[in-house]
């Protein structure tokens, strides 16, 4: 079985739950608040996953954006990083060793589990919460999962990039999560 993405919008910010094994799902129609389809973002993730080394030109390309830690964004927006550059290079390297992976799919199961999840925080709460309860209520799964939670941005490049990046994260567990080969899957959705 291939691994799964879980996507889901929450109000006007962008609720990512990368979920093991990965699903997606949104709020209204495929898209959340922000224009970001849920099959924007998987087809993302298999870019990455599946080509890694080339994905590793869009972090490359961002590096022009910088000065010092700060990213100056379109608009003029300035957004202070805690690592800058080191950062960008870290995920570029790794990228460029990592061998590529299966693209990933969607489980109906774990879809309703993000839904419970934004249920969850609709009143403005961030958190991981009860992982494995959502989980086992819509399927039987694996031994291994873990959850990368992303809030607010704009675009399924931005979601990923920032998921690999992990800027000020040493030990780079949101990327860890998305290029693991060896994740639970979904046994069977109820």
């Amino acid at each position: 079985m291939v691994p799964y993405l879980l996507v889901k919008a929450i109000m006007r910010e962008l609720l990512f739950l990368l979920a093991l094994p990965f699903i997606v799902s949104t709020v209204h129609a495929g898209t959340d608040s922000a224009g970001v389809s849920a099959s924007a973002v998987v087809r993302e993730m298999n870019l990455a996953r599946t080509n890694p080394a080339a994905y590793a030109a869009h972090i490359e390309a961002m590096r022009a954006s910088f000065h010092g830690n700060v990213r100056v964004l379109s608009g003029k927006t300035m957004v202070r990083t805690k690592e800058g550059v080191l950062a960008l290079d870290d995920a570029i390297r790794f990228l460029n060793r990592t061998r590529p992976l299966a693209p990933l799919a969607l489980s109906s199961g774990m879809c309703q589990a993000a839904t419970d999840h934004c249920t969850e925080q609709a009143d403005g709460r961030m958190g991981h919460g009860d992982v494995a309860g959502r989980m086992n209520r819509y399927g039987r799964w694996g031994l291994i999962w873990g959850e990368n939670l992303s809030y607010g941005k704009s675009s399924a490049r931005a979601i990923v990039l920032a998921q690999i990046i992990d800027d000020g994260l040493p030990g780079r567990k949101h990327r860890k999560n998305i290029f693991k080969c060896k994740l639970a899957t979904a046994r069977e959705d109820y």
